[in-house]
């Protein structure tokens, strides 16, 4: 199944909010929504979409960003841990980690391209 997601971000002062709104193949659309707080240069996240979702993100360096974030779904918790390359203003790739229960289950990679 195809998926298509389109999303926006604005932070103010130290004020993080982002809105992902993703549309399938089949026609069926979800929104998620996420707030924060930066503090000491890390992003401190929850979502009023999922019950129960901290996250975290950080500068690595070198053009690089890490975003790590749990999720309880049907009594298993879902652990996510990323990378996410800036290769320019406009275009990223990010590589996604995903556990279950503490035990590695799969890997994702996306492409990110601003279009104007």
């Amino acid at each position: 199944m195809e998926l298509k997601g389109n999303f926006t971000i604005w932070i103010q002062g130290n004020q993080y909010h982002q809105v992902n709104n993703y549309e399938y193949s089949d026609g069926s659309r979800v929104q998620l929504n996420f707030q924060g707080e930066f503090e000491q240069r890390i992003l401190k996240l929850y979502s009023s979409s999922y019950s129960d979702f901290p996250a975290i993100a950080w500068d690595a360096g070198q053009e690089t960003v890490c975003f790590r974030a749990n999720k309880t779904e049907d009594n298993v918790l879902i652990t996510f841990m990323e990378t996410m390359t800036l290769l320019s203003e406009n275009h990223r790739v990010r590589s996604t980690q995903a556990f279950l229960n503490g035990v590695f289950d799969s890997i994702s990679f996306i492409e990110k391209m601003r279009l104007p």
